[in-house]
């Protein structure tokens, strides 16, 4: 697998900081080997994928915002891809006690 990447953050002495995202993957996979299924259905529903390229990117905000209260949001999307596309939201937020 091999994996490109950038990611940029805005450098700021401010308690949010946004950041943008993106990473081209390869996958050199073979073909995946399955067990038969239990009865035949006459459907081939366990089939391998096998990506040649995707591309994944997105962007959010790094929070700051105290010496005890930390985390970030953000959102991405995986595109490219014949047998998935999806779009993630994600988020953390740490308090120190």
């Amino acid at each position: 697998m091999t994996e490109a990447g950038l990611s940029i953050a805005l450098a700021t002495s401010a308690r949010i900081s946004p950041y943008f995202d993106i990473a081209y993957v390869n996958e050199d996979t073979t073909a995946a080997s399955y067990a038969t299924e239990a009865t035949a259905d006459g459907n081939s529903d366990l089939l391998a994928s096998a990506p040649d390229g995707y591309i994944t990117y997105g962007g959010g905000m790094i929070l700051n915002l105290s010496s005890k209260v930390n985390g970030y949001v953000s959102i991405s999307e995986t595109t490219n891809r014949e047998d998935f596309s999806e779009t993630l939201f994600t988020g953390s937020l740490k308090l120190k006690f």
